[in-house]
Parts: structure tokens; sequence; C-alpha cells
């Protein structure tokens, strides 16, 4: 039930009673239950066409048949649309920013009382900084 209709629902309510109103959530439940499914429907009758249509960006990778013989055999067709924001920005971002902070490993590598060397050096450096 979409929160859209509460203000509708409670005028149902106040005017008509609780059989009205319930039958008015009825009819709103099933109009958005239909409108997803034919939603749902046309995006899976066209998400081919526009894959092929954003296929420069989408890049999809597929494995056709490699030949179908006059009695064709057992085949397999596969699709995968990868998400080009991840692999081709994020990731590799991330990987930059390890290999840059690689070089501080050598910082971590310490007992608690390098540690809390580490902390008093910063803090007179701070106190020392005006």
């Amino acid at each position: 039930f979409n929160a859209a209709f509460v203000p509708a629902y409670a005028r149902i309510h106040q005017q008509g009673g609780l059989g009205q109103a319930g039958l008015f959530a009825d009819r709103i439940f099933t109009l958005l239950l239909v409108s997803q499914v034919v939603l749902l429907l046309a995006a899976l009758a066209l998400m081919p066409e526009l894959v092929g249509l954003l296929a420069w960006v989408l890049r999809p990778r597929t494995e056709r048949p490699r030949d179908l013989a006059l009695l064709p055999t057992k085949s397999r067709f596969h699709s995968e649309v990868p998400d080009p924001v991840l692999d081709e920005a994020i990731l590799p971002a991330l990987r930059f920013c390890a290999w840059l902070f690689s070089g501080f490993r050598w910082l971590q590598q310490g007992g608690v009382q390098t540690y809390l060397l580490y902390i008093f050096a910063i803090l007179l450096i701070l106190l020392m900084w005006r």
C-alpha cells in the first residue's frame, strides 16, 4: 500500500466506514500489483533490445552455440552484462588506493608499544604546532 493513498483511505474510512475503506485498499492493491506485473513483463520483453542498443556502454558478454548441424545436438547460450561502473571505475580506484597505501604497512607491523610511541610522537607534534 502506497503512502500516497493514506489521506484518501482515511477520508473513505471516516465517511464510509471500515468496509468501504477495506474495499478501497483492496482495489488499490490490485491496481498496484497489476501495474507492477505489466512493467515487469514489458521490461522482460524489451531488455534484449535495450541491451543491444546500449551495448557500447554495457559491453555484454555472450557465448553462442558454435556450429549448428542439420540435426542439432545439445547446445548452450549464455549472456551476462557486467557492471561497467564497478568494473571500470570503482574497482580500479580501490586497487590504486591499495597500491598507494601499501607502503605504509611497515607502520602497522609493530606491537602495542610501537603504536603508543606513534601516538606520543603525534601528540608532541600537535602540542608544538601552533
